[in-house]
């Protein structure tokens, strides 16, 4: 093992940031995966350092890393049995065999500082795509926000300022008697079928199958409607798509808006200093 050295294994613009920062942080850095964009290590020398860090979501396929600037799959079975066996291994959404891994595993998102950051840079990526995505000002529009989690009050409290119409959608009584302290209008999401949705966007953060044939027909012909959520997501894009419903799914939003901020939350997360005894996996998956 290549002691006190990172190795990163794929990923998007957040983590190639992120090798910037290590190697501007004063530590032997290593990188596979991103030789569209610099060369790569050798492979196992990136397997076998201190760390090891992997992308998030770690695979798509459950078979790959996720690797989108790779000349070349690497296939996740071709990596298990050559890292490092006192290797920490980072990763976000941790998918596919990574789940069994004998070595230590930290999942980005069970650090609270990274997940409430991460939900600020949804929130304001969100925003983003909004304005990239209508000709109409923020304060004329009629928005509903479905969920009420970390990236559902943020983008609500965002888009507060630029006075806009927001209605959201929950489910918990204690989020109804915060939204409505927040000044904002609210909507039960168990009767999304039986409002009226006469919105000009529509933000969904609820990983849950919410808008049927039967919701979508209610939705103005002119509504934008944009999935924040991951799979298996709230509404079936080829039926919404088949009905005119004009549909944008926009994963990944800090990696498209602000990957050197993301970069610097994963990078705090990755050079702190942990008693290993709170790492060791007791024998329970780590995703």
């Amino acid at each position: 093992m290549y002691e006190k050295s990172i190795g990163i294994l794929g990923g998007d613009m957040r983590h190639f940031h992120l090798y910037k920062l290590v190697l501007g942080a004063g530590f032997d850095a290593k990188i596979f995966g991103f030789d569209n964009l610099c060369p790569n290590t050798p492979i196992n020398d990136v397997l076998c350092c201190h760390k090891l860090v992997l992308p998030i979501p770690t695979s798509r396929d459950g078979v790959s890393i996720n690797a989108p600037y790779s000349s070349e799959e690497i296939p996740i079975d071709s990596i298990i049995g050559k890292i490092g066996k006192n290797t920490v291994v980072y990763g976000g959404i941790i998918k596919g065999a990574l789940n069994d891994l004998n070595q230590t595993v930290i999942d980005y998102y069970s650090d609270e500082k990274f997940t409430g950051y991460n939900a600020i840079l949804t929130a304001e990526g969100a925003i983003g795509v909004i304005m990239n995505n209508t000709e109409t000002a923020l304060t004329d529009c009629r928005i509903l926000i479905v969920g009420y989690g970390r990236i559902g009050r943020y983008t609500a409290g965002l888009l507060k300022g630029f006075n806009a119409d927001i209605t959201v959608s929950a489910r918990k009584e204690q989020d109804f008697k915060d939204i409505a302290l927040h000044g904002l209008k609210s909507i039960n999401t168990n009767n999304l079928s039986d409002e009226k949705l006469d919105f000009n966007i529509i933000l969904n953060t609820v990983p849950n199958r919410l808008f049927g044939k039967e919701i979508i027909e209610k939705l103005p012909c002119d509504c934008l409607f944009i999935e924040l959520a991951s799979p298996p997501y709230s509404i079936d894009f080829a039926l919404a798509a088949a009905m005119g419903l004009n549909v944008l799914n926009a994963q990944s939003l800090p990696s498209k808006y602000a990957p050197f901020s993301c970069a610097k939350a994963l990078l705090s997360i990755v050079t702190a200093e942990r008693r290993c005894s709170l790492l060791r996996k007791d024998g329970d998956n780590n995703g």
